[in-house]
């Protein structure tokens, strides 16, 4: 590939995150690295937005609720379509970590 070729390249790759495109779904467009992706970004002054990833599934949450509320891990299952071992999994997680809050001084 010619030197204008990869110009013209970083460009269009540069224009793609611009206009919205993730850098995962711009190295698989053009078919190149993330780092190609993040440099012509650079090149040609286009930000790259940091997403504040995907954060907890809504459904985790609602099974975690239920399972708070005492909820057996079947009817869990049933209700949310999940299997008995993803609800399982998700009960012994949640039992391991603990729960970050600050008490309101009064």
């Amino acid at each position: 590939m010619t030197h204008k070729a990869r110009r013209d390249r970083r460009l269009r790759i540069a224009l793609a995150v611009k206009n919205g495109s993730s850098l995962a779904a711009a190295a698989r467009r053009f078919g190149v690295a993330t780092a190609t992706i993040r440099a012509a970004c650079y090149e040609h002054d286009v930000h790259i937005a940091r997403s504040a990833g995907p954060g907890p599934n809504p459904d985790t949450i609602a099974v975690l609720a239920d399972i708070l509320r005492g909820m057996r891990h079947s009817d869990i299952a049933d209700k949310w379509g999940v299997t008995r071992q993803m609800v399982g999994q998700l009960a012994r997680r949640a039992a391991t970590r603990p729960v970050k809050h600050d008490p309101i001084q009064t």
